[in-house]
């Protein structure tokens, strides 16, 4: 027994230089929501993650096709949009989760207006990025995040990094100072630091975002599958077996009676 309790000691000895040289790897987890249609669908759907506001009051269903309305949202509202359906017919639907999954479903996405964010920067100034240099800010700095150079306000930060943040795709705004640009640190994604004054919260600028329409992704693709390929309408699925239990039930009663009198 202490022989083989001796050699385990040893193999374990000879793993540890292997484990020492792990490093810890963070998951970025994404979001996938409990809706029965998207789970049935899950392998046609595009995760997307954007922001939207409507331009109008708009309907959302329960699933795409659907004949009765789940709820409503109103002109202005902004939700996030995670994952895209695109249906047999070519239209695109989107799905959101806002404030609760009670308020959640899917909308068509023809008519939205994109929230400006920091991919909508990039494709509207790819040829000012210098996507060869990149800096480093050390930890133990203060840093503001923004979703794109030229923002209102930055949305997220930290008094004092925890670790050393890289930025790249440089840019210099009107205003000559330099942003860089980050994809993922610590949960925060897609997001710039204003690198000549990395603390700030606020700052002047003289560009205004554009609001942007709906852009479909090319990479979208339809689903062969027809929406409600039932040639009875969902509101007649519901309204014909209640009506059926009605007249069964009048059926019933006139015989009922009949054998009284």
């Amino acid at each position: 027994m202490k022989k083989r309790i001796t050699a385990l000691f040893c193999f374990l000895c000879l793993l540890l230089p292997l484990f020492s040289g792990l490093q810890t790897v963070r998951a970025d987890v994404i979001f996938e929501p409990e809706n029965s249609f998207y789970v049935s669908h899950a392998d046609n759907c595009l995760y997307h993650n954007r922001s939207y506001t409507t331009p109008g009051d708009t309907e959302y269903y329960a699933a795409p096709g659907d004949a009765l309305a789940a709820g409503s949202l109103k002109a202005g509202e902004q939700f996030l949009v995670s994952w895209l359906y695109r249906d047999s017919s070519g239209r695109d639907w989107g799905y959101f989760e806002q404030y609760s999954p009670d308020r959640s479903g899917w909308l068509l996405m023809e008519n939205m207006c994109l929230v400006y964010d920091s991919e909508a920067f990039m494709d509207d100034h790819w040829d000012e990025l210098d996507r060869n240099d990149a800096e480093t800010i050390p930890a133990g700095t203060a840093v503001n995040f923004w979703s794109y150079p030229g923002a209102r306000q930055s949305y997220s930060g930290y008094e004092a990094l925890p670790e050393d943040l890289e930025v790249s795709a440089l840019y210099t705004d009107s205003a000559e100072r330099q942003w860089g640009y980050c994809a993922y640190f610590y949960g925060d994604r897609d997001f710039w630091v204003c690198l000549s004054d990395p603390a700030a919260g606020e700052l002047s600028s003289d560009t205004e975002a554009e609001q942007k329409p709906y852009d479909a992704p090319e990479e979208l693709t339809a689903d062969p599958e027809p929406l409600n390929s039932s040639p009875i309408p969902v509101v007649l699925l519901i309204v014909l077996p209640v009506a059926a239990v009605i007249l069964i039930s009048i059926l019933l009663l006139k015989k009922f009676w009949k054998k009284r009198n």
